[in-house]
């Protein structure tokens, strides 16, 4: 499994998401001809290398939580990103689908990327992971 999927799969088993309902891969969204209001976790290029001394790799992921239009949109789109960024803000030794993850860390708060010319607001949060690779 990616890091990306276990993320997903971990806010799911926590029943404030629903897969395929209001989060998604960004391979999950290669189904959709329009972008549900939703939240999409991407992964980004890691600053740092595995190490080799504590079977530890690292990933950096982004959260972004696209939601409908005007004022309402603007609204949900805030709880939503605040919901999700207090889940992630800090998970210490969790085991997600058989992997262990000692780490989980929102790395940033919440920010506004965009608003779009249908008045769809997008926030924006990133968060590190670290993962044992060892055996």
């Amino acid at each position: 499994m990616s890091v990306v999927e276990d993320i997903v799969d971990y806010l799911a088993e926590l029943d404030i998401v629903e897969r395929g309902v209001d989060i998604f891969t960004e391979a999950d969204l290669n189904l959709y001809k329009d972008r549900p209001s939703s939240a999409i976790v991407t992964a980004r290029p890691s600053p740092k290398a595995p190490s080799l001394t504590s079977d530890v790799d690292y990933h950096s992921l982004t959260v972004a939580v696209v939601t409908g239009q005007g004022e309402k949109g603007y609204t949900a789109g805030q709880r939503m990103s605040e919901l999700l960024y207090r889940t992630l803000r800090m998970v210490l030794d969790v085991t997600i689908n058989g992997t262990f993850y000692p780490c989980v860390l929102a790395a940033t708060a919440p920010y506004v990327v965009s608003v779009d010319d249908n008045r769809r607001t997008q926030y924006n949060f990133d968060v590190d992971v670290i993962r044992y690779i060892g055996e």
